[in-house]
């Protein structure tokens, strides 16, 4: 084979793997650009909504302690959902995977999610 022909089929090699690692890069960019956007949201709504009681104003109601409304939560529902159901816990701790805690005694009744869906729960004794 001669040497320009070499050099070009070299060229087209190296060309070819630029391009298709290029093609990895922009889907992991992709990816993490909605992943950003999704968490950006997030962090919108969670800011509105600490702005948005009144002063003085009790934010946690004791809906959480009826039962049948523990029996409506679902797999996959949205924490929005899940506060509108069982109002505002009363705490929350974790990042991807998420606690809310209803009950103050022992925090036995709680809904776990995993990035902002419901995984599971356990509801008051």
């Amino acid at each position: 084979m001669p040497i320009a022909q070499n050099r070009l089929t070299a060229i087209l090699l190296c060309s070819l793997s630029f391009f298709s690692l290029t093609l990895s890069q922009q889907t992991t960019i992709d990816r993490l650009e909605r992943r950003i956007a999704d968490l950006e949201k997030r962090v919108a709504i969670l800011e509105a909504k600490l702005q948005s009681p009144t002063p003085n104003a009790n934010p946690y109601s004791e809906k959480w302690k009826d039962r049948t409304l523990w029996r409506r939560l679902q797999t996959d529902m949205s924490m929005d959902q899940v506060e509108s159901l069982l109002g505002i816990p009363r705490k929350v701790s974790g990042g991807d995977v998420t606690f809310w805690y209803y009950s103050s005694e022992s925090w036995h009744s709680y809904v776990s999610f995993y990035k902002g869906r419901v995984h599971g729960w356990k509801e008051p004794d």
